[in-house]
Order: structure tokens, then sequence, then C-alpha cells
């Protein structure tokens, strides 16, 4: 046990307007020249200079590089949700198996469907990219919502953000 003082709510909830304003403070980098990045916080994609999706991590240079890698990750989670959009755009319903996230298409859907995810890492490459620096894991994860919800990139906005449990 430590002697470090629990977090209140109230404490943890003043700073999300602040974290907000730092994100939207800093500058939109380019993927291919992220310069010096902080290791931990929150991430926004934009594309045409609007948010589209909001992820956090504890390894931000390598996590922002996997994004739109051309290299296979199951890692690229944001291309598996750019990808299962496409489809439906396409009028295909992508496949759900039982204990999968129902957000990203199966590794059947992307071979049912070659091109989906490389078109979809190839568009994320192109995005720029705003970073916050948070340390604190409760204050992350609090802020990926905040920051959701305030920049409008939950799916029903229109983004790729989808909080639904895997």
């Amino acid at each position: 046990m430590t002697n470090q003082k629990p977090q209140a709510w109230e404490d943890v909830a003043d700073k999300m307007p602040k974290y907000l304003s730092a994100l939207q403070s800093d500058t939109l980098r380019n993927r291919d020249k992220p310069c010096k990045l902080p290791e931990q916080g929150i991430y926004v994609f934009y594309e045409n200079d609007k948010p589209i999706y909001v992820g956090r991590t504890n390894r931000m240079t390598k996590r922002i590089l996997e994004h739109g890698s051309t290299i296979p990750t199951r890692a690229a989670t944001f291309a598996y949700l750019v990808a299962k959009r496409e489809l439906e755009c396409r009028g295909i319903t992508p496949e759900s198996k039982p204990g999968k996230p129902a957000s990203r298409i199966t590794n059947s859907d992307a071979e049912k469907h070659p091109g989906v995810i490389s078109a979809a890492r190839e568009r994320i490459s192109k995005m720029q990219f705003r970073v916050v620096q948070i340390n604190d894991p409760i204050e992350q994860t609090i802020f990926e919502v905040y920051a959701t919800l305030n920049l409008g990139t939950t799916r029903q906005q229109g983004g790729y953000n989808d909080f639904d449990n895997h």
C-alpha cells in the first residue's frame, strides 16, 4: 500500500477542460514527421482538419506509426474500424463472431475483401494528428472518453470511436 492519497473524482474531472485545450493547441503533425512526442497520453487523428479518432497509449510514437503501417499487425485497431466502415458503405455487412469485437472487421472479412485493410492503412498514413501528454492511467481513460465526446469522434457522430465491450 502506498501513502499516496487516492484521486478524487472532482480533481480528475477538473483537469479535463485543461487537457482538451492543450490537445487542441498542439500543432497538427504528419505521421511521416511526428517530431518529439510524449511517451504517454492521448492522440487524435484528423482527416480534412476534422477529428475522427481518439486513442490512448503509453508508447506514443510506436502507436501512431502502427495505425498507418503497411506491415500487417492486429494492433492497428483504427485501420480495422476504417475498413469496417468502408465495407458497410459498399453495402457489405461485416461478419461477426462471438467473443470478438463487433466494432471492427474479422480476419475472414479481410480475406474475402482483399485490399480493404491496406487501403485503410494507406488512408490513415496520410492523416494528421495531435497529442497531449497524460501520464496518469485514470486521467488517460477518462480523458479519452471526454475528448471523444467533445471532439465528436463517436461512431454516432461520424467518427470511429466505439466504446463497445470487447
